[in-house]
């Protein structure tokens, strides 16, 4: 049975009222953001990895780095970004959702499945179109 492919789009958010630990955080985190929208990945990811270095143990720094290496096309070091989000937050179902779509890309169809079904069980909304 071949999956049908999805983009993953739904963008994150950052509680602004969050301890951020490093001050650079929400601006890499914005700039990055800001970036993507013009679909100026290279220059976002950079963005992204800053704001992953500063703070490595938010899941949503990851999640949000993962989705611009994989609309560049980066598909091994998205999946090393969503496994890390997910290592970080295990009921994180839109890394998992995000998991499955770079598995499916990858031509692994029984992990996309597996992972698509995760997302399905954590939140039952984020596989729905």
């Amino acid at each position: 049975m071949a999956l049908k492919s999805a983009r993953v789009t739904k963008p994150v958010t950052f509680d602004p009222e969050a301890p951020v630990g490093e001050a650079g955080l929400r601006r890499h985190v914005a700039r990055g953001a800001e970036l993507s929208q013009r679909g100026q990945y290279a220059e976002a990811e950079k963005e992204f990895r800053a704001a992953a270095e500063l703070q490595p143990e938010n899941p949503d720094t990851h999640y949000a780095l993962g989705n611009i290496l994989y609309r560049r096309q980066k598909l091994v070091d998205a999946q090393g970004e969503f496994s890390e989000a997910m290592r970080l937050r295990p009921d994180f179902a839109l890394a998992h959702r995000a998991m499955g779509v770079v598995a499916e890309s990858l031509g692994d169809e029984q992990n996309a499945f597996r992972e698509y079904q995760k997302a399905y069980i954590l939140d039952l909304g984020v596989c729905r179109r």
